[in-house]
């Protein structure tokens, strides 16, 4: 079976182990690259959005941690697989 995935690179410095470079050819793994220290291009925070909105929709009034975690917990289990996929996809057309 053959995963939909793609390598993420940031392009940082640390990230250039000729182990970490070789790793995503050998498994001829798609390799996304953006400049490093984007935040606006980074996948995560994306999707750290769209839980927040949705966090918002359902759960406007939560006040305490314990609430925002539930709602949090909540908001993650609902997200559908198609939702991060579709950002980290559409990273490259940015």
């Amino acid at each position: 079976m053959r995963l939909n995935i793609a390598f993420i690179d940031d392009n940082a410095r640390p990230h250039h182990a000729s182990s970490r470079i070789n790793a995503p050819k050998k498994r001829k793994t798609p390799h996304l690259v953006w400049p490093a220290f984007s935040p606006d291009l980074n996948p995560v925070v994306h999707v750290g959005n769209i839980l927040g909105r949705m966090v918002v929709a359902h759960h406007p009034l939560s006040k305490s941690i314990p609430e925002l975690l539930a709602a949090l917990i909540q908001g993650w289990d609902s997200l559908t697989r198609e939702q991060p996929d579709s950002v980290v996809f559409n990273m490259s057309g940015r």
